[in-house]
C-alpha cells in the first residue's frame, strides 16, 4: 500500500472519530458514520480480479442502511470486517514472531 494512502486513511477515521465524540458532547442529535467500503463496481474500480465485489445499488443501501442505524463505523458490505480484524491482528503476528 503507498504510504500517502494509508496515511490519509488513517487521518480520516481519527477525524470522524474527534468529530463523533465532539457531536456527542455537544448533546445535539448529530451522528456520524464512517463508511469502509470494499470493492464497488463502478469505473474506478481498477483491480484485475477483485474479491466480494458488490453493485452500486447494493453499496448505496447498505451505507444509507447504516446511517439510518446511526452505526459508528460501518463495513460494506460487512463481511469486510472479518478482513480489516485479520489485518488488525497481522503486524502484532509478525512482530511476536520476530520478538
Amino acid at each position: 500500500m503507498a504510504p500517502a494512502y494509508g496515511a490519509t486513511k488513517a487521518f480520516e477515521s481519527h477525524y470522524l472519530e474527534s468529530l463523533r465524540l465532539r457531536a456527542r458532547r455537544s448533546g445535539r442529535p448529530i451522528f456520524v458514520t464512517e463508511i469502509r467500503p470494499g470493492f464497488v463496481d463502478t469505473a474506478m474500480m481498477k483491480a484485475e480480479r477483485p474479491f466480494w465485489v458488490v453493485s452500486p445499488a447494493l453499496a448505496a443501501r447498505k451505507i444509507v442502511a447504516a446511517t439510518k442505524a446511526r452505526k459508528a463505523i460501518a463495513y460494506v458490505p460487512r463481511r469486510w470486517r472479518l478482513v480489516a480484524g485479520l489485518l488488525q491482528l497481522l503486524p502484532t503476528a509478525i512482530y511476536e514472531k520476530h520478538s
